[in-house]
C-alpha cells in the first residue's frame, strides 16, 4: 500500500468485537482502534455514498436547505434527521477497501467524564486543577472549570 513507512492496508476491522473474539485480538496482537481517523473528505463522501446513500442524500439534503445564522451554518434539520442512526464504524469502516493503519503510542486516553479531565489537567499541590477564575479553601481533588 501506498503511503507512509509503517501504513498497512487494514484486513479488517471490527466494532466492538464480543469478549471471545476480543480475547484472541488481544492475545494474536491485532492493533485496536483508537477512534480516530483521518482521512480526505471527498473518500469519505464518496464511500458513504456507496455504502449509505440514505445517509449521503440526507447530508446533502441539509447542507443544500441549510441557512446562515450570524457566522453560523444551519443544516436544514427535517432534511438531516432523515440520515440514518448509525455510526461510522459501521456504516463505512466495516466495509471499505480504503482504509489503512499506523500503529501508535501517543498517550492516548477517552476522556469520557469529568474525572478522566481532572486526571489530565494540570493540579497544584493539593491536586485541585483551576481553569479560569476559581478559589479553593481548605480543599483538595477540586475540579473547576469556569471561563470568563
Amino acid at each position: 500500500m501506498p503511503g507512509a513507512p509503517g501504513l498497512h492496508k487494514v484486513a479488517a476491522f471490527v466494532e466492538k468485537p464480543d469478549a471471545a473474539r476480543a480475547a484472541i485480538y488481544l492475545r494474536e496482537g491485532y492493533l485496536w482502534n483508537s477512534g480516530n481517523f483521518f482521512f480526505r473528505a471527498d473518500v469519505m463522501q464518496a464511500e458513504i455514498a456507496k455504502f449509505e446513500p440514505a445517509m449521503a442524500n440526507a447530508a446533502q439534503g441539509a447542507v443544500d436547505g441549510a441557512r446562515r445564522d450570524l457566522d453560523f451554518l444551519l443544516l436544514e434539520e427535517a432534511a438531516f434527521a432523515q440520515a440514518p442512526k448509525k455510526s461510522i464504524d459501521y456504516a463505512v469502516m466495516e466495509r471499505t477497501q480504503e482504509a489503512a493503519v499506523l500503529a501508535a503510542d501517543f498517550g492516548w486516553s477517552d476522556i469520557g467524564d469529568w474525572a478522566a479531565v481532572h486526571d489530565l489537567s494540570a493540579r497544584d499541590a493539593q491536586c485541585n486543577s483551576i481553569r479560569g477564575q476559581g478559589l479553593v479553601m481548605n480543599a483538595s481533588n477540586v475540579h473547576i472549570r469556569a471561563p470568563d
